[in-house]
């Protein structure tokens, strides 16, 4: 059983350097790699010079660390969240509309109407009008080390279209995206590195594409849905 430790720091940057420690100070480039927060992002964090990251980015350092994000935000509470919990609520059923192909562009078509689709996707996050789920195809979200986030072959995803913002408030977030109004889509993670915004697959064996000003954000994803069984 993992031990609860309490631990209130002054900045996030005390908390963030604790967890390096921890972890036996692990290099910068290797934690970017793997929670997909830029390094150059993550020396502002532990510096003091960022003292209000992204939520992205918060929320990649926390999944990588294992720790609950309003504990590296505020450090209020348990540094790690109990091994088990009651489950969230579910807010209430999206349509699954056509599938996404991760790894290449591939057509995103609502093809239901109101009422009509072949398979309903229960979510625990706030449902709007234009909610929908996608079904992801491929290996291009999967972190070949299993790490969490991933996205593997088969996995559904909920995503938010009213959540699109600038790219610069989405930064570290996974988006669907398409080339332009008229091309088909994808499903990636928004970066940004050296003033340029890329769509960064998950796995290293796929390239990233740079979002130019043509790029249409289609919807953020806000929930993964794994069946095990």
């Amino acid at each position: 059983m993992r031990a609860r430790i309490f631990i209130a720091m002054k900045t996030i940057a005390d908390r963030l350097n604790l967890l390096f420690s921890m972890a036996h100070e692990p290099k910068e480039p290797e934690v970017a790699k793997a929670s997909g927060v830029s390094q150059p992002t993550i020396n502002r964090i532990r510096s003091g010079k960022t003292t209000q990251p992204e939520m992205g980015s918060i929320r990649g350092l926390a999944d990588h660390f294992s720790v609950r994000v309003e504990w590296l935000v505020t450090g209020e509470g348990e540094m790690h969240a109990p091994n088990t919990t009651v489950g969230p609520e579910i807010r209430g059923r999206v349509p699954l509309i056509s599938f996404v192909q991760a790894g290449n562009f591939s057509s995103i078509v609502d093809n239901f109407h109101p009422g009509e689709a072949d398979e309903w996707v229960e979510t625990t996050v706030p449902i709007h009008r234009h909610t929908f789920a996608l079904r992801v195809s491929g290996p291009s979200m999967t972190r070949p080390s299993g790490m969490e986030p991933t996205f593997p072959d088969g996995s559904k995803i909920v995503v938010e279209p009213d959540l699109v913002d600038a790219p610069d408030n989405m930064i570290n977030l996974f988006v669907i995206a398409r080339r332009d109004h008229d091309s088909e889509a994808t499903f990636k993670q928004l970066v940004k590195d050296a003033g340029v915004f890329w769509l960064m697959p998950l796995n290293p064996q796929f390239e990233k594409i740079q979002v130019t000003e043509e790029t249409v954000i289609c919807g953020v994803v806000r929930e993964k849905v794994l069946r095990l069984i």
